[in-house]
């Protein structure tokens, strides 16, 4: 059905896809858990062929990405070196935009930044003079704010600053801070600071029985014994048998950036290498930040930067006309000249009309009409007669418009403002 979207796809083929186009179903592509798992990925050109609106995420914890950004660069580089650039910077970048609103059929509400659209933003730092290429690029620091529902959760410390006031907390990467705000006063525990929640994340990844017992909710009221058994029926295995050995792994950082850990985990990876060479990854992230925090700008020579044509603009183009438009690119036949006639050029039928003594080729009738005095007079009495009329009922209408001025300076009308609704549910 079209509400359907397949995560991942990796066993799919053409005709396959072809069955997902023809319903207008969608597709989660996760390229590098697709490439550490199995050694290869998603057939995106075929789904791409098919006409199947493509998004890219990543996969779950254990053998995903930390997010979009960096989920983007391996599409990038499988892109780029597997499928021979078939799809556009501007493409991809869709796929972490509008496509993924489309197949959720959230695209009334999100993915574009349109009017009476909720306010999801997130601003890169400008480095690159192609706007796609500098998102596909862009790493941790590059993120100066993250805007959810028109709420400021993420950015850079100024930014957050003028925008939360002090309402804010330092998250801390390899070289540089940022300013988070994960506080809600509308969710149930939305109190919780950033602090708090990665010192739980940390004392869980812990598995210690002192902390679990202390701090789980479940097993408030239970003896030591019973929180054994508990823990027991809920976990793989004898919670201190060393099975579990998470504890020394820790808390996954929140950055890419500086995590040492996650670099030499995916070069070792003989399935992730197999194609392509996963140690070029960490060229997107070997970049050099000046005192300021920003990095040099980078001049795309293949890339031109988009420039919004105008409408052409419709009018008269004849210098001669009354109504000549310098602004015009195209005549619209609109042209009027001094007598009201659309062709100067046509004497019979209303070029320069001929008053008194006229040209040879000027009609007889037109003379003698031009030159009788009988017709002169009678125009003359009829812009008279015409003037005397307008002047009394200008007189007439500034009596009223001051009654109505009289009337307005004790009793205003002051119109209510719009409806300002809350956005749509």
């Amino acid at each position: 059905m079209d509400e359907t979207v397949v995560i991942h796809g990796t066993g799919m083929d053409a005709s396959q896809f072809n069955q997902m186009g023809t319903t207008g179903a969608g597709l989660v592509w996760s390229p590098f858990s697709n490439l550490v798992l199995y050694g290869d990925t998603t057939d995106v050109v075929a789904a791409d062929n098919a006409g199947i609106t493509i998004s890219i995420a990543p996969d779950w914890g254990p053998s995903g990405t930390k997010n979009n950004l960096h989920e983007l660069k391996v599409a990038d580089m499988w892109n780029r070196e597997i499928l021979q650039n078939h799809f556009s910077d501007y493409e991809l970048a869709e796929m972490v935009t509008s496509n993924p609103a489309e197949i959720s059929n959230w695209e009334a509400f999100v993915g574009q930044l349109k009017t009476d659209m909720y306010a999801d933003i997130v601003v890169i730092d400008t480095f690159h003079e192609n706007p796609y290429r500098n998102l596909i690029e862009a790493i941790d620091p590059d993120v100066r704010l993250t805007i959810v529902h028109g709420k400021p959760v993420f950015g850079d410390i100024d930014l957050m600053s003028a925008m939360k006031g002090d309402d804010w907390e330092y998250i801390n990467g390899s070289g540089f801070s940022k300013a988070i705000d994960v506080t809600s006063t509308s969710d149930v525990d939305g109190m919780q600071t950033w602090d708090e929640i990665e010192s739980g994340l940390s004392m869980a990844m812990r598995n210690d029985f002192d902390d679990i017992k202390a701090n789980w909710d479940d097993v408030e009221g239970m003896t030591d014994s019973e929180i054994e058994d508990w823990l027991g029926s809920n976990f793989d295995g004898d919670y201190r048998d060393n099975v579990n050995r998470l504890s020394t792994v820790g808390l996954d950082p929140i950055y890419t950036i500086g995590d040492d850990r996650f670099f030499d985990v995916v070069n070792r990876s003989g399935h992730a290498n197999y194609h392509i060479d996963m140690t070029e990854l960490y060229d997107y992230y070997d970049v050099q930040y000046n005192s300021d925090g920003n990095r040099a700008f980078v001049e795309d020579s293949n890339y031109t930067v988009p420039v919004d044509e105008p409408d052409p603009v419709e009018g008269c183009t004849d210098s001669t006309a009354t109504n000549y438009n310098a602004n015009a690119d195209t005549d619209d036949g609109s042209c009027v000249f001094d007598n009201g006639a659309d062709n100067p050029d046509n004497n019979a039928t209303g070029g320069d009309t001929c008053v008194g003594i006229c040209d040879e080729d000027v009609s007889d009738q037109a003379e003698s009409d031009g030159s009788d005095p009988v017709f002169v007079l009678t125009i003359v009495m009829v812009i008279i007669f015409l003037a005397a009329i307008s002047v009394i009922i200008v007189s007439k209408d500034n009596d009223d418009s001051q009654e109505v001025d009289k009337e307005e300076m004790t009793d205003a009308f002051i119109p209510e403002l719009p409806p300002l609704e809350p956005p749509k549910d």
